[in-house]
């Protein structure tokens, strides 16, 4: 799943994709490391998604550059 294929869509989109991130997160993923190109959304999805998955963690960490 690409979220910068469906601009006209960025809000489905992004819920799409955090989606799929908080179903790894259940399997049992520990580390997300999200990297691409400028403008695609990924501070956005990955916050959203951090704020919903930290509770399932004794320890959560957001590092942004």
């Amino acid at each position: 799943f690409n979220p910068s294929k469906c601009p006209k869509f960025r809000d489905i989109c992004r819920h799409e994709y955090s989606n799929k991130l908080l179903k790894l997160c259940k399997k049992g993923v520990k580390i997300i490391c999200l990297v691409g190109l400028g403008g695609m959304d990924k501070t956005t999805i990955i916050k959203f998604t951090h704020n919903n998955v930290k509770c399932m963690y004794d320890a959560s960490y957001f590092v942004e550059k």
